[in-house]
C-alpha cells in the first residue's frame, strides 16, 4: 500500500459551511510539532507520533507506534463544548511537546482548525492571528464555520 505524503496527496471539494471550493494538502505543518489535516484513506506517514482524530467515522489505519486519541466533534452551527476543547487542547499540548502531532478531521478545515487555534492560543497567539495564519498556510476555507470563528474570537475578549 502506498503511503500518503505531504506533496502528492490532497483533498478537494466544496465546504459545507459557506460553499467555498477548496483544494488542500493532506497535511499542513503549522509550527513546531503541530500539523493540521484531513483524512482520506491512505496510511499515515511514519513521522507522526500522535494523532488527534476529530472525525472518528473515518480515520487512518492504526499503527502500534502511534498514540491515537479520537473525539466526536461535530461541524455544526451549535457552539462547541468549551470543556471538551480545553481538555483536548491540553492533551494536544502534551503530545506536541513529545513529538510530531497531527490534528485531523474529515477535510482538515473546521474541526481541526478549531482545535488547532485552541492549541495556538495556549502557545500565546490570539484567535484572530491564529485563524489568519491557518487560512494563509492551509486554505482560505479553513474555519468557514462562522459559529466556530465567533466562538474563537469571543475568547480574545
Amino acid at each position: 500500500m502506498k503511503l500518503a505524503d505531504f506533496e502528492s496527496h490532497h483533498i478537494e471539494g466544496i465546504a459545507n459551511m459557506g460553499g467555498a471550493h477548496f483544494k488542500v494538502p493532506l497535511f499542513t505543518h503549522v509550527r513546531g510539532n503541530l500539523y493540521q489535516g484531513g483524512c482520506p484513506k491512505p496510511s499515515l506517514p511514519e513521522e507522526f507520533k500522535y494523532v488527534i482524530c476529530l472525525y472518528p467515522w473515518e480515520h487512518y489505519q492504526r499503527s502500534k507506534d502511534v498514540t491515537y486519541l479520537e473525539a466526536y466533534l461535530y461541524d455544526s452551527l451549535d457552539e462547541p463544548d468549551s470543556n471538551q476543547l480545553h481538555l483536548l487542547s491540553d492533551i494536544a499540548m502534551h503530545f506536541i511537546e513529545n513529538g510530531k502531532t497531527l490534528i485531523h478531521c474529515q477535510a482538515g478545515l473546521n474541526r481541526s482548525g478549531l482545535l488547532t487555534v485552541m492549541v495556538l492560543r495556549k502557545m500565546g497567539m490570539s484567535s484572530e492571528l491564529a485563524i489568519n495564519m491557518l487560512r494563509e498556510q492551509r486554505s482560505k476555507a479553513v474555519l468557514c464555520n462562522q459559529t466556530f470563528v465567533d466562538y474563537l474570537l469571543g475568547l480574545d475578549k
